[in-house]
């Protein structure tokens, strides 16, 4: 069987999704009976698309964002998948055509171009990957609410229509995606994450920070966008580094990553002497990183289900996350896992772990579940691939 993984976005991006597109293609490549590949549009699509969302955003987007991963390195990752990236809906439809199946990212864009542009039916079937949440919790801006009603009410039930089946990525998201399309096939399979390959990485490329080694360390890592709660983040130090007297010595903040909140984590990181902006990380880069800090931190105001926890995880940090879908249902297999209701609560939690700096470790049985192995998952995922 062919299996082809599309996103209009290129890999190059280097966020989540082009994480698991990546390591999911070269680990079902393995597999004798299926061969996968990635396609996506190119570059010059790639400029198109953000010079339309600053548009939407009313903001200038800047396009260096869309380029943060090495090509070669890409490719090198990849194993045996090919990466392709077509420059025309017709030269993608011609592509498209060479496989027996279809996984897809599950956002508008995506199914805007299969329902409209491609046309289901004129390519194999279609299964849509739910790595973009359907419901964004608590939404605080226009377009976090436009959101909302979009992928929850008719439009995306159109534009998704000819999808043969769903991937959830956490349990509410499997609850939403069963009552908007109640005759399609659900299932809830977790991103595979390989905990002891990950943490192998830190040795093996190191990336060396010049940190105050006597201060307890915390760590920030995404990209900086409403999504991740930068101003969360923001509002979070400031609020502990005023309630801790000696906060500027005693503990450090380091920020990695890049994105539309740039400006903000740069005026943070000039503010308080104790917060390091890093910029974006290289993928290779990111275990050594985690390895050289005690605690981490996601401000996320919605998730799928991220890799940043399940990376903390593998090095044994303490993690503290808003208990929202993804985070929840990571953090309920590991011991050092706090989940907070609120800012008030995060700010709580983090003088708490303040207080208790010991290496955490995941609890025997989150390690010998099924939810961490990536042989089981990836096992699922090329069953889910059979339509």
């Amino acid at each position: 069987m062919k299996a082809a993984l599309f996103s209009a976005t290129i890999l190059e991006y280097g966020g989540g999704l082009e994480k698991y597109l990546v390591e999911t293609a070269a680990n079902l490549s393995k597999n004798s009976e299926i061969n996968v590949d990635v396609v996506t549009m190119d570059e010059a699509f790639m400029e198109k698309l953000v010079s339309a969302l600053s548009i939407f955003y009313l903001k200038k987007i800047n396009k260096s964002l869309s380029f943060k991963e090495n090509t070669k390195d890409i490719q090198r990752r990849l194993g045996t998948a090919n990466y392709y990236k077509e420059n025309s809906i017709r030269n993608l439809r011609k592509r498209l055509n060479n496989y027996d199946v279809i996984y897809s990212k599950n956002e508008l864009l995506e199914s805007f171009l299969f329902k409209l542009l491609i046309r289901y039916g004129t390519v194999p079937p279609i299964v849509f990957g739910g790595h973009t949440a359907l419901y964004y919790p608590n939404p605080a801006s226009f377009h976090a609410k436009l959101h909302n009603y979009l992928y929850t009410g008719p439009v995306y039930k159109i534009l998704a229509s000819g999808v043969r089946k769903f991937h959830a990525l956490n349990s509410e998201e499997e609850k939403l995606y069963k009552k908007l399309f109640p005759k399609r096939e659900i299932r809830k399979i977790y991103n595979p994450f390989d905990m002891q390959a990950f943490a192998s990485q830190a040795k093996e490329n190191q990336y060396r920070l010049k940190l105050n080694q006597d201060a307890i360390k915390i760590l920030w890592l995404g990209r900086l966008t409403e999504q991740k709660g930068i101003r969360s983040l923001a509002t979070t130090i400031e609020q502990v580094n005023n309630e801790l007297p000696n906060a500027k010595k005693e503990v450090s903040w380091s920020i990695a990553g890049d994105g539309e909140e740039r400006v903000l984590v740069e005026g943070l990181a000039n503010k308080f002497p104790n917060v390091h902006y890093l910029k974006h990380v290289e993928q290779k880069y990111t275990a050594s990183v985690y390895s050289q800090h005690q605690i981490f931190l996601s401000t996320s105001r919605w998730e799928g289900y991220p890799y940043t926890l399940l990376e903390a995880m593998s090095l044994g940090l303490q993690i503290i996350a808003y208990d929202i879908p993804g985070p929840a249902d990571i953090l309920k297999s590991y011991q050092n896992g706090h989940l907070a209701k609120n800012q008030e609560e995060m700010v709580k939690l983090i003088i708490k772990a303040l207080k208790n700096t010991r290496r955490a470790t995941p609890k025997k049985e989150a390690q010998l579940s099924d939810v961490f192995k990536p042989t089981e998952i990836y096992n699922q995922l090329a069953d889910l691939l059979h339509v």
